[in-house]
């Protein structure tokens, strides 16, 4: 049998498994990946990036990569509801709603510096392929997690490849393969939650047709069809030729009736053409569930995406909830890893990100049993009467709480509208969004964040960071905190915070301190489970 060794195995090669490699590699780990398909996936299961989501990518150093695939956000974020295709005035925009309005567009730029657009999954994974191998990242497909053991020394997977079996040795393994996670289920985690929410399935179908003449372009992100034929939604892909169709007949219980003939003939039902040249790309079927991974973490074992929540696809949660998890655990492997925390830093991954998901599977079911206020931007006290947060708040707005937290004040939402209300500064919050000129160059303090620790701060508190950097191993970089930063930020002119490779606000201080390295170095201990 082949062996290799390997800091961090990654067990799933599609957009979070990706991101957990980008963000250990940009650590200095040595990272392997292993995906049972033969490449990244042609089929755009999600499609579009949160605000989280992309501020994590772009602190990444993937702005222009994302830029390059992205469709920006603008007119193609409505839903539109027809019989068909075929008599459809889409020109108009009439009956089009939005959950978004275009005012809470517009004000996006006052709390992140996020550029989000309309993007398949599959050209993501491409960008975060790529950007993962310059990294230095292994990445191997046709390779399929069969066994796994542990001990206080490390993981061993057992790996079925073309080329035969293969031992991978790991110091820590993360399970990012999906709803049906071998890892987690090799492993011995259980998941709990409500299960299958929806009688049978539905038939993810990607497909080839030019609905140019039909369609113009920015028509809708989704158009909802319904006639004596089929039901279903149509989403653009990559107009005007590529389209997912997501077949949603009643009681869809044998996928194996689906065939890509069938597939076909209800495509051109719902277009209203019956000899549309029509040529099936792929299928993939789907169950809308929710579950969540009884816990994120056995031994070296640590779950992220899918393996750890699974939830409805109303309103974009999931890839948009995995990201960031992989970004949580990143620099907490990565320092562990290395020697520098403690590995009480571990837990404090699950204490985060868990309460988390269960957060965004509530609001994600409150929005699929109130669709009607869900798809109305107007609808903003409907929403909150029934305890639904404002998109933005529920992606960036709640905070992380745990010990590597120094003094959180709250565990929930301060304010389920306001997104600058939840983003004040605060520990466990996500750093505030103020542009800095640095080196010529306009960065937003949350493009700052990772892949070290980050201080913003007056001339005393930089000083003192200089020279806690110079003994710690851990990386520390510091900024000079502008009056516009101290104003989101809640602290006075001689303050200071600390912010985590994560973005994630560890510590601030409201003012000076006669030694301010010692309460730096006190901070980061208790941050890092040094303590």
């Amino acid at each position: 049998m082949h062996g290799e060794t390997t800091s961090v195995l990654v067990v799933g090669g599609s957009s979070v498994g990706l991101t957990a490699a980008l963000l250990l590699a940009r650590q200095g780990i040595r990272t392997t990946v292993i995906e049972r398909r033969d490449g990244v996936s042609i089929h755009p299961r999600a499609l579009g990036l949160g605000l989280r989501a992309a501020e994590v990518l772009q602190a990444a150093g993937l702005t222009e990569q994302l830029a390059a695939v992205q469709r920006p956000t603008g007119a193609a974020i409505g839903r539109i509801d027809v019989q068909r295709v075929v008599g459809t005035d889409f020109a108009s925009g009439a009956n089009r709603r939005s959950p978004l309005s275009m005012g809470e567009q517009t004000a996006f730029d006052t709390f992140t510096p996020a550029t989000t657009g309309s993007l398949s999954q599959d050209r993501l994974d491409l960008v975060l392929l790529t950007a993962a191998v310059a990294e230095g990242v292994t990445v191997r497909f046709n390779a399929e997690l069969e066994g796994l053991d542990q001990d206080a020394r490390g993981v061993r997977a057992t790996v079925r490849t073309s080329d035969g079996p293969r031992l991978i040795e790991a110091d820590y393994l993360v399970a990012a393969d999906g709803a049906n996670s071998a890892a987690r289920d090799l492993a011995g985690i259980p998941r709990s939650g409500a299960g299958k929410l929806a009688a049978g399935y539905v038939i993810n179908t990607l497909f080839d047709a030019d609905l140019s003449e039909l369609i113009p372009a920015n028509a809708f992100g989704m158009c909802g069809i319904r006639n004596d034929d089929v039901g279903g939604i149509l989403i653009p892909i990559d107009y005007p030729h590529r389209w997912a169709f997501h077949i949603m007949n009643a009681g869809i219980e044998t996928v194996d009736d689906y065939p890509a003939e069938r597939c076909a003939t209800l495509v051109r039902a719902a277009i209203g053409v019956p000899d549309l040249p029509v040529e099936i790309l792929s299928t993939l079927p789907w169950r809308s569930s929710r579950w969540l991974a009884d816990r994120y973490r056995e031994g070296r074992v640590f779950l992220v995406g899918d393996a750890a929540h699974v939830m409805p696809p109303t309103g974009g949660f999931g890839l948009n909830t995995g990201i960031p998890d992989a970004d949580n655990l990143a620099w907490k492997l990565a320092l562990v890893g290395r020697g520098v925390a403690g590995e009480s830093l571990l837990d404090t991954y699950e204490a985060e990100r868990r309460v988390l998901a269960e957060f965004t599977q509530d609001q994600v079911l409150l929005r699929a049993q109130h669709m009607e206020i869900h798809w109305d931007g107007t609808k903003a006290a409907e929403r909150a009467a029934v305890g639904i947060a404002e998109f933005p708040v529920a992606q960036l707005g709640f905070p992380q709480v745990s010990s590597a937290v120094v003094d959180p004040p709250c565990t929930g939402l301060v304010d389920g509208v306001d997104p600058l209300l939840n983003l004040d500064g605060a520990p466990g919050t996500r750093v505030p969004h103020v542009w800095l000129e640095i080196d010529g160059r306009r960065v937003s303090t949350v493009e700052l964040a990772g892949p070290e620790f980050v201080l913003f701060g007056g001339p005393s508190w930089r000083l003192a960071a200089e020279k806690v950097a110079e003994n710690l191993d851990l990386g520390l970089r510091s900024y000079v905190q502008t009056p516009a930063f101290v104003a989101a930020a809640g602290i006075g002119d001689s303050g200071a915070m600390l912010v985590r490779p994560d973005g994630v606000v560890a510590w601030r201080c409201a003012g000076a301190a006669a030694d301010p390295a010692n309460v730096i170095e006190k901070v980061i201990d208790q941050v890092c489970g040094r303590s």
